[in-house]
């Protein structure tokens, strides 16, 4: 590139007097590109930090709104209300500047200084408004709107891509997800996982979507299966929807239609055992004692969870309950013949006291418009650890087992901690 206002060395110039006008200009110009295609290298790498940073904000406001489910059944201060709404207009304000710089960037000519800006949401500072403002305007909009749209609101369900693929939902703003909401762009993605389409035992064998409405065969929905030994019926208190011979999500739009990873049309049952003690040590002291839960670590995504699976065809509930948590919190106990039937038995007569804590929808990542997890959660606490007297082992669906403090700081899988709440509140423990 030609530098101007400073002195060239003598051999400089006889470089430039011996070189082709015509050379020269090519090389001006591929210096000009090069200079061109560095900057825009640098303003991507740029645009692909603040992107990331949006995303990680955007992870943690979900998080947010899945920890505010039953709101208003606590006492929460109207300065954590006041929060959250605030958090959202940062989200607003970060999403407008983002358009901005890349409209700015993609349309301004080179070296152009004149710009408009923005035009941002203004944020409301904590000096700006009295608490009579906040009693007269009422909650804030994130409060209504997770309120509104009801318990366990879809938030893992409509996640992308879609668990153990690289395919991503179709995108469902929160209003949209209810099926009363128009949402005339609606176009959800089909997906039913290879597992699922080869026809194991525990999956329906017929592919509904394959078929045109009118041939598509009749399944009992809402009803008990005699015929495949399987209940179609919700945990919720009123039938699904069954439109056109298909069921469809009692929760709304997930941004997928098909079966996804999941064997049945409709509700797929599942049994989720909790099985408590007091923190070695702090059961004695009734204030400060620490409630603990068995948990295992999932094989498909390293995820935190409650032992549990699904209901097999014929299968009991409390059968399921037992068979899970001994496949994933027990495995080889190595112990001889003797001592595994005596802790066995144990366990049988444990697990015939258990406390119901949950029967219902659960919002998990595997969800889709036709197919989704419901599941019954037991508390089996072991009071003075009596029961549970032996080192865990974790079993072949499992990568780990461990004690785990019932708290909100740690980050489980599906609707999970929402369990674990009703749990702590059962026995009085700090959550």
């Amino acid at each position: 590139r030609r530098v101007h206002g400073r002195m060239k060395s003598a051999p400089s110039q006889q470089f430039k007097m011996k070189m082709p006008a015509q050379m020269e200009d090519h090389l001006a110009m591929w210096e000009d590109r090069c200079s061109n295609e560095s900057m825009m290298s640098r303003q991507r790498i740029e645009r692909q930090q603040t992107d990331e940073r949006v995303k990680q904000t955007q992870d943690k406001v979900e998080t947010i709104a899945v920890s505010l489910e039953d709101m208003y059944e606590l006492d929460v201060t109207r300065d954590l209300l006041k929060r959250v709404a605030n958090l959202e207009k940062h989200m607003v304000r970060t999403s407008v500047a983002i358009d901005w710089i890349v409209e700015q960037m993609s349309s301004s000519p080179k070296g152009s200084t004149q710009v408009t800006r923005p035009s941002l949401p203004a944020l409301e500072s904590e000096a700006e408004s009295s608490e009579s403002e906040i009693e007269d305007s009422g909650p804030p909009e994130t409060a209504k709107r997770i309120e509104e749209l009801g318990l366990m609101v879809h938030i893992k369900s409509r996640k992308s891509p879609y668990p153990g693929t690289n395919i991503n939902r179709f995108i469902v703003p929160n209003n949209n997800v209810p099926w009363l909401e128009v949402f005339s762009k609606y176009d959800p993605i089909s997906y039913t996982a290879p597992t699922v389409r080869a026809n194991p035992p525990w999956a329906d064998s017929v592919d509904l979507l394959a078929m045109p409405p009118l041939d598509r065969p009749y399944i009992p929905f809402n009803k008990l299966d005699e015929e495949n030994k399987v209940d179609r019926q919700s945990h919720t208190k009123e039938n699904y929807d069954v439109i056109e011979r298909l069921p469809r999500n009692p929760q709304g739009r997930t941004g997928m239609i098909g079966r996804g990873l999941l064997g049945r049309w409709g509700p797929n049952h599942s049994a989720d055992p909790i099985v408590t003690r007091w923190q070695p040590g702090s059961a004695g002291d009734t204030e400060n004692r620490v409630l603990e839960f068995i948990a295992i670590q999932r094989v498909d995504n390293s995820e935190w969870a409650i032992p549990g699976g699904m209901v097999d065809p014929g299968e009991t509930v409390s059968a399921t309950l037992q068979r899970e948590f001994s496949e994933e919190a027990l495995g080889h106990l190595g112990k001889s013949k003797q001592e595994a039937k005596i802790i066995r038995d144990k366990l049988k007569e444990f697990f015939s006291t258990g406390v119901e804590v949950f029967r219902g929808y659960v919002d998990d990542p595997r969800n889709t418009d036709n197919a989704w997890i419901e599941t019954v959660a037991m508390n089996f606490h072991d009071e003075d650890s009596s029961v549970l007297d032996f080192k865990l082992r974790a079993g072949d669906d499992a990568q780990a087992v461990r004690w785990q403090e019932v708290t909100d700081r740690i980050a489980l899988y599906a609707s999970h901690q929402i369990i674990l709440k009703k749990v702590a509140e059962l026995h009085g423990a700090k959550f």
